[in-house]
Order: C-alpha cells, then structure tokens, then sequence
C-alpha cells in the first residue's frame, strides 16, 4: 500500500496501475484500507466518474448508517479533495445536524493538535 500512496503522490500511475494488478493490492483493499488514496488514485488513472461514484456512494452509506464517525471519515476525504460544498450539501438534505457535524470537521481538520494523515480512519 506505502508503494501505491509513493507512487500516486509523484504522479507515476503506470507503476501504481502495475502495482495494483501485480503486487497482489486490489483496488477493493485500497479502497476499504485507505479510502482516500482510492478516490486519488481512480481520479489520477483517468478514472474520475469512476472515483465520483464510489465517493458519493460512501458519503450515502455515511448518512445512512447514522454515524457520526463514519461521516466524519467520509467528510475528512471530500474536505482533502477540495469537495467541501459537496459534502455540506449532501448531508444538509439528510441531517437536521448538518451544520455541527461540519463545524466538528472543519475544527478537528484545522486544529493543530490532531494530525492528518490522509490515511487515517478515525477523526
């Protein structure tokens, strides 16, 4: 996975493409691992409709599971790809606690004493 993330960060899609069909990461396992590289990666090999679907689908699953968490993790990864609106958008339709749930990431995301790895599961 280290190889993968290396790899999509300088650009080299073709050695992250023959990683993932080579060294045994699956794109299942990057996404359910590190959802955020996921989105990167699709959107960097030409798969942007590809990487949109899978993001909104994760940002629907969120809203329906009710988890706090879980949308926190989901916000953290469209709040790193520039999508905020998008996710202030889709959770305002859905829960009447939109806007703390969208103070709580923009605070914790911008509070120096968290670290952000995109990696990271847990706001």
């Amino acid at each position: 996975m280290k190889k993968v993330e290396v790899m999509s960060n300088v650009g080299n899609m073709g050695e992250v493409r023959k990683l993932l069909d080579d060294e045994g990461v699956t794109e299942k396992n990057l996404l359910e691992e590190h959802p955020y590289l996921y989105v990167k990666v699709m959107a960097r090999s030409g798969r942007s409709e590809e990487a949109d679907k899978k993001l909104n689908t994760m940002l629907k699953d969120a809203l329906m599971s009710r988890s706090d968490k879980r949308l926190y993790e989901v916000g953290k990864i469209f709040y790193k790809l520039g999508r905020v609106d998008e996710f202030k958008d889709g959770i305002s339709r859905m829960r009447p606690d939109a806007d703390r749930i969208f103070r709580n990431i923009y605070r914790r995301l911008n509070d120096s004493r968290y670290t952000w790895d995109p990696d990271t599961r847990i706001l």
